[in-house]
């Protein structure tokens, strides 16, 4: 699933929280993994949870208070008002000083995590994974982005699959927001078949080279800044 992010508050999530297949192995024909079946019924699917059984909210606020980034930090959506502005840009890598992993965090944020994950797990997949340990907590601000997919048209292009940094196909990630984010832009995705017919295009221009493809976050962002994307 090809995905993007455009930010208008200051935007919070637990991103890219893995889930795989315990008993899949991947195949090492890239077409065929491409025109895989998705795990997730329907392709991709919105979870519907009580948000106070899982308090990852107030536990993000506290690793804001905890790191000194800002005494107040609710509500989360304007966090931006109140951080300042050198902690809210990014870095080289794209991410604020706020960005952390969920290992560098306190005991209760994991727990309330593992917690979410179990239901996840049992209620929404139905079936055994493996999960990510330690995933990023991000935070995403309305702030200029880093230049480093931005195309000779002034837009950014960050259009992606994880895929093309060498993530596995059986890989389900799972965004999950701790801000407001509904009717927003905050992600936008190309609906399945639509990705699969785009990454295929892609993927013939590699030869059908599996490692090229797992490598090629970069060449694809060269592609779409062409007149032939």
């Amino acid at each position: 699933m090809l995905k993007n992010q455009k930010k208008s508050q200051s935007d919070l999530k637990l991103q890219q929280t893995k889930f795989k297949l315990v008993d899949n192995i991947e195949t090492e024909n890239l077409k065929n993994a491409l025109h895989r079946d998705s795990s997730v019924p329907g392709n991709i699917t919105k979870i519907y949870y009580d948000i106070s059984a899982f308090d990852l909210r107030s536990e993000a606020a506290s690793y804001v208070i905890n790191h000194g980034f800002c005494s107040q930090p609710l509500p989360l959506e304007s966090l931006h008002l109140r951080v300042p502005m050198a902690e809210q840009l990014p870095s080289k890598n794209g991410m604020s000083a706020l960005t952390t992993e969920l290992a560098d965090l306190h005991q209760p944020f994991i727990a309330a995590y593992h917690k979410l994950v179990k239901y996840i797990a049992q209620e929404v997949l139905g079936f055994d994974a493996v999960f990510e340990s330690s995933p990023p907590l991000r935070f995403h601000f309305p702030v200029p982005l880093c230049d480093r997919f931005k195309s000779s048209r002034g837009n950014h292009l960050t259009h992606h699959t994880d895929t093309l940094f060498g993530d596995y196909f059986e890989q389900i990630n799972c965004w999950l927001p701790l801000t407001d984010c509904y009717g927003s832009s905050g992600l936008q995705m190309t609906s399945f078949p639509e990705s699969i017919f785009i990454l295929d295009k892609f993927a013939e221009t590699l030869g059908y080279d599996f490692a090229a493809f797992r490598n090629s976050r970069q060449q694809f962002f060269d592609l779409f800044n062409t007149d032939e994307a």
